[in-house]
């Protein structure tokens, strides 16, 4: 299948022909607790969008330029090379203004010298809000979005000069991929749980106490399984984790970790022979294992220099 022409690039956002683009809400992490269960940044409401028109720069106490992007000196290109300012704009004509003229029949539409025009045309996004670039008018409308920040494309959902965006942007055949991607993970992480039940359970409860779920010794299978779920939907990240875990317990030194990880955190208060320092570190005796149990496990698992208390420590845990 040959890719599809890219109409424009905004904002690190390829805009392509004959696409589809989905307006989600963007996870605010600095919102209430609710907006954030919700995955959302503002509260929802339906039929209410945030409208925006135009970027209008002032030069001057009466007077001031359609900052559209759209012609040579629009005040967004400023110290620009000359020479990608015209590609640019030669682009945005041919797949943008010019479709977009012949489908509402005025020659003049968003010329930067049209002040009518821009007085009173406005654009809006809201969540669930679909544009199809085969329509000329979404192309202008999505063009304008992003010229404004009003959305955000998930590559750059991180950036502060998108921190005002209430809505991330999403083709929809990737959003449907990840969908896709997802469940398929999340299918592998139920069957290795399973099976590891079936035929590992010690392993399988070494994994879970390391996530920290200790499970007691007549814990029910429907008990662990309603554990597993809550735990697979307590966060995005969890299923991802839990994979990569299990992957990694196959190594000899993925398995040591885990080892190692339960005699920590069951002899730190114990055991006379890890300490904690006052600035948090952790000492075996006398030798520095790590600023928390997780990682003097791995330093323990993997450090050379710290085999003898790798032997030590799983020799303890042997003899038990």
């Amino acid at each position: 299948m040959e890719d599809k022409k890219i109409l424009f690039t905004l904002q690190v956002f390829d805009e392509k022909d004959d696409s589809i683009y989905l307006v989600t809400d963007k996870v605010d992490h600095g919102a209430p607790t609710g907006f954030q269960t919700a995955g959302v940044t503002k509260l929802p409401s339906d039929g209410v969008a945030t409208t925006f028109h135009c970027p209008y720069k002032r030069i001057s106490a009466t007077d001031g330029v359609w900052d559209s992007g759209l012609y040579p000196l629009s005040p967004c290109y400023e110290g620009m090379d000359e020479k990608i300012v015209d590609a640019r704009v030669k682009g945005l004509m041919k797949n943008i203004v010019e479709p977009y003229r012949k489908a509402v029949g005025k020659t003049d539409a968003l010329d930067e010298h049209n002040h009518e025009f821009f007085d009173k045309h406005n654009w809006s996004v809201e969540e669930g809000k679909v544009f199809k670039t085969k329509n000329p008018i979404d192309r202008v409308a999505l063009y304008f979005a992003l010229l404004n920040r009003e959305v955000v494309p998930k590559e750059k959902k991180g950036d502060t000069s998108f921190s005002d965006a209430g809505y991330m942007i999403v083709d929809v055949n990737e959003k449907v991929k990840k969908r896709d991607a997802d469940a398929s993970m999340q299918f592998e992480a139920i069957g290795i749980f399973e099976e590891l039940y079936k035929t590992d359970k010690q392993k399988l409860n070494k994994i879970l106490y390391y996530l920290g779920k200790n499970m007691a010794a007549d814990t029910k299978v429907e008990a662990y399984r309603g554990m597993f779920r809550d735990y697979l939907g307590a966060s995005a990240t969890n299923v991802e984790v839990f994979n990569k875990l299990v992957s990694e317990s196959n190594s000899e030194a993925g398995l040591a970790r885990l080892d190692i990880y339960y005699y920590l955190k069951n002899r730190d208060t114990r055991n006379p022979k890890v300490t904690k320092h006052s600035s948090g570190v952790l000492f075996y005796e006398d030798t520095e294992i790590g600023a928390d149990l997780k990682t003097a496990a791995e330093n323990i698992a993997k450090n050379p220099g710290l085999s003898k208390i790798k032997k030590e420590i799983l020799f303890a845990e042997v003899e038990e």
